[in-house]
């Protein structure tokens, strides 16, 4: 049975394909009946000798599934016994945030004293599963807290 099929050409990852007539039983890059078009998947050219194709058409030549949908993209009418088939694609999943609770120990007293000792609070590292939202969420509320505590102390310490 004779097929037109796309054969591979071209450099390791810029793919170009040739559009042939083949026989069904030879292998995609082996000897071809003959080039009837090109296609660049990169640039979508595609070049197509349209009266050659019908030709081969009517003999009763097989297009693949791909030459078939490139044909009927570039006004190639296609026989009626042509089908194409269509995909079933699935839509894409979201990926799912999985958030931990974590239970911060209890503080001791002594842990509370040493941290009203230090005015300043260390520069935190931002794990790299936080996202820039959470960390800016995070900063708004480090600034909250140290504007409370100047507050605080000002009230304590009235200078």
């Amino acid at each position: 049975m004779v097929v037109l099929r796309l054969t591979r050409v071209g450099k390791k990852k810029q793919a170009q394909y040739r559009v042939v007539v083949a026989d069904s039983k030879r292998f995609v890059n082996s000897k071809i009946i003959s080039n009837v078009g090109w296609y660049n998947p990169h640039t979508k050219e595609i070049g197509l000798k349209k009266d050659e194709i019908l030709s081969w058409l009517e003999k009763g030549a097989q297009p693949s599934n791909t030459v078939a949908r490139l044909l009927a993209a570039n006004g190639v009418k296609l026989p009626d016994w042509v089908k194409i088939t269509e995909k079933d694609k699935k839509p894409k999943k979201e990926p799912v945030v999985k958030v931990e609770k974590v239970e911060a120990p209890q503080e001791s007293e002594e842990a509370v004293a040493a941290e009203e000792i230090t005015e300043e609070a260390p520069v935190e590292e931002i794990a790299p599963e936080e996202t820039k939202e959470e960390a800016k969420v995070e900063a708004e509320e480090d600034i909250e807290t140290e504007a409370e505590e100047a507050e605080e102390n000002t009230e304590k310490n009235p200078e």
